[in-house]
């Protein structure tokens, strides 16, 4: 079992970085499982769990549950006569033995024969508590003053991922409403006119890229959040050798090392959220502009690709933009990018099945007469039937899974009758489809 006399102040960074870097690129479910096992392994207390505080009903729902390194189905736990109860009232909870004595009603506790417990709460952005994080075993524990700086750490991370999943949830559930809404309008759609279709379908893809947004620009916030938190801790203890007269040079450059290099590691965080953000706000400020200004098309189809991150994730699918990177055009962005939306948009969902690996290309040359575009997947192509019927309104092969019919129709009108292009579609079924795409652009 960790005990803070057998690590020195390097170790302790490896063991904070080693769990770190092992739950970074995870989120939701995933993280938390990630979390629990690597405290698990580090503790080796019996039960490690992160739980969900709520507030009416006064009790604790677990996230993940982990009993001797493995994951066990999840429980809800009355806080009334658990030291839980003191975890979510104070920020947190320590017993190192004979637990059972200061809460005897807690039947969890003696049907299991819990003698230790460590707990800490979670705290949102508000300093709300939304959860907490415990740790339990039959036997008693020693030392527990690095055990709970450690959990201190990763309290601000798991705090920031609880939040995370809430703050998605809620954009998920505006989402869905507004889906439902446009479905009960479909009904009515003859008294709907053509823009309002376009602002529908604009605003849904909006809304899904900002829950998208939320969930990429997380991973390099908790790391950012984690480094902070152990800097503070490493400050916090280096202060105190100094108040003391007990800090040495070894103390110093050792101190000065780690926080360098935790540091280091925070800005290239920081610099690909600063990306993120970047993009999310060039794309999302484009569709409420319909300025035509000059555009680096290769480097703004890369912020598009970036913007619907969320949806290409999820996938196989390799994307070649062999875009000239001299080329520079002066159109609508608003335009373009609904363009190439729609066409990525469209294969991800009709072009190949989940996890299917496959291909897009995105090329693109400047004539006299305009911008040619030509866009291919190597996914399943279209048959006939659906050759002939692709652009037309509501015509859709995904009903059953949320197709509304209306991406390929938005993309033809705004080519042909917006702008005054032309589009040709060649497609062979199980071989890929090819768009050629001319735009004029006085």
């Amino acid at each position: 079992m960790l005990k803070s006399g057998n690590y020195t102040s390097s170790q302790v960074q490896a063991i904070i970085e080693d769990i770190a870097m092992g739950v970074s690129s995870s989120s939701g479910d995933a993280f938390f499982e990630k979390l629990v096992l690597h405290l698990w392994k580090l503790y080796k207390m019996s039960y490690v769990l992160i739980g969900l505080y709520d507030k009416e009903a006064n009790s604790v729902s677990t996230l993940k549950f982990c009993i001797d390194g493995k994951i066990v189905d999840n429980i809800t736990y009355p806080l009334q006569d658990s030291p839980c109860s003191d975890v979510i009232c104070d920020t947190s909870a320590i017993y190192t033995k004979e637990v059972q004595k200061s809460f005897p009603e807690d039947q969890y506790f003696k049907e299991h024969n819990i003698e230790s417990y460590l707990g800490i709460r979670l705290l949102n952005s508000q300093c709300e508590c939304v959860g907490l994080i415990s740790c339990l075993d039959t036997k008693e524990i020693g030392s527990t003053e690095l055990m709970h700086a450690i959990l201190e750490i990763f309290a601000s991370r798991a705090s920031a991922e609880i939040e995370r999943m809430q703050h998605e949830q809620e954009l998920e559930n505006r989402v869905y409403e507004r889906t439902k809404k446009l479905e009960e309008a479909l009904s009515k759609i003859k008294a709907q006119t053509h823009d309002e279709l376009v602002h529908s379908e604009k605003m849904s893809t909006l809304g899904s890229m900002v829950a998208g947004f939320t969930h990429d620009i997380n991973t390099p916030i908790g790391l950012g959040i984690t480094g902070a938190s152990y800097i503070e801790s490493e400050t916090k203890q280096i202060a105190q050798k100094a108040n003391e007269g007990k800090l040495s040079k070894n103390n110093l450059n050792e101190y000065i090392e780690n926080v360098l290099k935790m540091s280091d590691s925070m800005s290239k965080s920081l610099d690909k959220a600063k990306e993120l953000v970047r993009s999310f706000k060039l794309i999302s400020l484009d569709q409420h502009l319909n300025e035509r200004k000059e555009i680096a098309l290769k480097a703004y189809v890369e912020d598009i690709l970036l913007s619907l991150h969320f949806k290409l994730k999820h996938t196989q699918i390799e994307i070649d933009n062999a875009i000239p990177i001299t080329l520079k055009i002066n159109a609508q962005s608003s335009a373009l990018f609904q363009i190439f939306g729609n066409l990525i948009l469209n294969s991800i969902k009709h072009g190949f099945d989940e996890d299917e690996a496959g291909k897009i290309s995105i090329n693109a040359n400047q004539d006299e007469n305009g911008l040619n575009i030509t866009y291919k997947d190597n996914g399943k192509g279209m048959n006939e039937e659906t050759l002939e019927h692709v652009f037309e309104q509501f015509y859709t092969t995904k009903k059953e899974s949320g197709g509304t019919g209306l991406g390929m129709y938005i993309l033809y009108d705004l080519v042909v009758n917006t702008m005054g292009g032309k589009i040709e579609l060649n497609s062979t079924l199980g071989k890929g489809v090819e768009f050629n795409l001319h735009i004029p652009l006085n």
